[in-house]
């Protein structure tokens, strides 16, 4: 699992899960998953992950790479979770969500230094070293 981004006014956190990982995470969790099953979600993001492999950002910039590079990872996420600290709020949304054309460019979140944990859990203590200061 790593956080990749985070939102301090709302305390939540923008998690990437493998597809494990969600199984796990789905199991012990109540995630909102707008009905559908662990199954069913990872489904889902496979076919997504398939239509954003053939999409471009700008130009002949794959929008894949465009994600990653944002986050600054090298691999693609399977699963984003947007958690709150407590753990009393989770649900899958899209690998996108954190980025401010999805905020009217008001975006609450902000870019961090992707951080590795191994349980939900550790978002309790997880201080987010923060990348930059601009709409993510």
């Amino acid at each position: 699992m790593r956080v990749l981004s985070y939102d301090p006014e709302h305390d939540f956190f923008f998690v990437d899960v493998t597809w494990d990982e969600y199984r796990q995470l789905a199991a012990e969790y109540e995630i909102d998953a707008g009905g559908a099953d662990a199954e069913e979600v990872i489904e889902i993001q496979k076919d997504y992950r398939r239509e954003l492999a053939e999409e471009v950002f700008d130009a002949s910039y794959p929008f894949q790479q465009y994600l990653r590079d944002l986050y600054g990872i090298d691999d693609m996420p399977e699963v984003c979770l947007v958690v709150k600290r407590d753990l009393s709020d989770l649900w899958v949304d899209q690998y996108d969500h954190p980025f401010h054309h999805l905020w009217n460019g008001e975006s609450p979140w902000i870019k961090i230094k992707p951080a590795a944990i191994r349980d939900l859990t550790e978002l309790a203590a997880l201080e987010p070293a923060e990348r930059e200061r601009k709409d993510v």
